[in-house]
């Protein structure tokens, strides 16, 4: 593996994208926005024919800050706080400059990521793979570079190569049902350590092991005997609307299907009025806009982030009409009807009858389940209401691994257009 950094590079952009980078320097000069240091990678980068490999990074971080200029931050306890913008800072900055420096950015990272795997580093592969699988960073899916990607992270004894080259193969059909056995084992038998940065797909891995026993045998080649078609399997998605809430809580983990909320109403922090609501919104619409292999996802309410489980107490009294019920089941009946009000009057309504609701109690401690199937027919879309803009950008979210996202122009588009019918 040679080193990239020293080598120089054609600019990847072309002459209007150039134009737009070095009016982005001087407007970031005039409204003294970012370091010197930023507005000279913008400079420079319009500037110049070619470009050293390191600098790619530096470019790709500026027009990510860029990109996100006019967009109102969410309210996570994790997420890096940044100075305040001035609104007289974006003075002549616009949703179209934001979403150019978005789709500039992606083409440059996916630029970096193709060097870097092309040059062998292997810790590129994975993040490649996925950006070809999920149609991520505004490029059209292609599941035959995904899987060449992901196999190539497999032979590097990467475990997600070897669960995404397995569900890739099973959801292809055709292959040999021990090998895809031996692979998903692998996955679920791979031992995980905490902070590893490794993402763990044993729980999936075992549903695709359970769909394998349930398949029907054509000489040694299996194939799925429910749900053909779809990528959705019987098992999946009767599993996940009976499941017991709280062995789902055990597994003290969040997954692609599974997402925990401490609160649904009541504001933690005590200072973000719509924070909670807005939060639990994001989830239902990205649950509700799952990928064509996945039956939709819970979300849990009353658990915190680490598994702990907290209870809905605190959002039983933050509601008064829900607090002056004289009967738990009639304050579970208050608080669901306050559940579905909120997600009807933030996304589309006809689907919020779908969502199935359950409230389960151990030790005293009462949880909420929302079981969220997925959207068969179009996409949803959150419309923010006047209490919860402010946290909740009006995108198109999904799931991405244990987290959700938005998705922005053309992969938001190839992304509908893989997984909706209409």
């Amino acid at each position: 593996m040679s080193n990239l950094n020293n080598t120089k590079y054609k600019n990847p952009f072309n002459d209007e994208e150039r134009l737009t980078l070095k009016k982005w320097s001087g407007l970031s000069k005039l409204n003294d926005l970012f370091s010197p240091f930023q507005r000279k990678v913008l400079y420079e980068t319009a500037k110049f024919d070619e470009i050293y490999f390191s600098r790619f990074k530096k470019i790709e971080a500026v027009l990510c800050e860029f990109s996100e200029l006019l967009e109102v931050p969410e309210d996570d306890e994790f997420a890096i706080e940044k100075e305040p913008v001035n609104p007289s800072q974006l003075v002549n900055i616009t949703e179209n400059d934001t979403e150019l420096a978005y789709e500039l950015r992606c083409k440059i990272l996916l630029i970096r990521y193709q060097m870097e795997a092309d040059n062998g580093n292997e810790l590129y592969y994975i993040p490649l793979a996925e950006a070809y699988y999920w149609g991520l960073f505004e490029i059209e899916k292609n599941h035959v570079k995904a899987l060449a990607l992901f196999k190539k992270a497999a032979d590097a004894s990467q475990i997600v190569g070897v669960f995404f080259v397995a569900e890739i193969l099973f959801n292809q059909g055709g292959t040999d049902g021990n090998d895809l056995i031996d692979m998903f084992n692998k996955v679920v038998k791979y031992q995980y350590i905490d902070g590893d940065g490794i993402s763990d797909y044993s729980d999936e891995a075992k549903e695709y092991l359970k769909e394998l026993h349930t398949v029907e045998k054509q000489g040694n080649v299996l194939f799925p005997s429910v749900f053909k078609g779809t990528n959705v399997s019987k098992s999946d998605v009767q599993g996940m609307e009976n499941a017991d809430l709280f062995n789902l809580v055990d597994k003290k983990e969040e997954t692609n299907r599974i997402e925990f909320k401490e609160t649904a109403f009541y504001d933690v922090n005590g200072n973000a009025p719509g924070s909670p609501e807005a939060a639990l919104i994001k989830t239902v619409a990205a649950f509700f806009n799952s990928p064509q292999s996945f039956p939709g996802g819970w979300v849990l309410i009353g658990i915190r982030d680490d598994g702990q489980i907290l209870g809905l107490e605190r959002d039983f009294k933050s509601i008064k009409k829900v607090n002056s019920q004289t009967s738990e089941q009639k304050k579970e009946d208050v608080f669901q009807s306050f559940i579905r009000d909120l997600l009807e009057a933030n996304l589309n309504e006809d689907v919020i009858p779908n969502i199935e609701i359950k409230f389960q109690t151990r030790d005293d401690k009462k949880i909420v389940g929302l079981w969220v199937p997925k959207s068969q027919k179009r996409p949803v879309y959150v419309k923010p209401t006047e209490k919860t803009r402010r946290y909740l950008p009006q995108e198109f979210y999904v799931r991405h691994g244990n987290s959700s996202r938005h998705l922005k122009a053309e992969s938001r588009d190839n992304y509908i257009k893989d997984n909706f019918a209409e």
